[in-house]
């Protein structure tokens, strides 16, 4: 699965997701500080899912119906990284495939997934 890691990612977290055989392209290590809009083209361009702490990602996509391939919406605040880590990839690798095309909210608790 080829994902784009948000720059408000830990590099701990697109460390993990590489040493787990994902293809991550980060906006931190290739598009320092482009707008929320563009990050979201370039991961429409890259086919990928995107994966963010970025709520206002989330607002360009459901207010206001720009296009995505996926967008995974982590909201673990008080987590440590480690625990924000482990906890993303047990969802993509319980969800995989059902991720892309789909809006996904994860907390601590519970995986929220709605599709296009």
């Amino acid at each position: 699965m080829r994902i784009v890691a948000d720059e408000n990612l830990a590099y701990r977290m697109i460390k993990a997701l590489r040493n787990e055989g994902f293809d991550v392209l980060s906006i931190e290590e290739d598009y320092p500080s482009i707008p929320d809009s563009n990050v979201l083209s370039v991961a429409v361009k890259e086919d990928a899912l995107l994966i963010t702490e970025d709520k206002d990602l989330g607002d360009l996509v459901m207010l206001h119906k720009l296009p995505h391939r996926g967008i995974l919406l982590l909201r673990l605040a008080g987590m440590e990284t480690d625990e924000k880590v482990i906890r993303t990839l047990e969802v993509i690798k319980t969800y995989g495939e059902e991720l892309k095309d789909s809006f996904t909210v994860v907390d601590t608790k519970r995986v929220r997934l709605r599709k296009k």
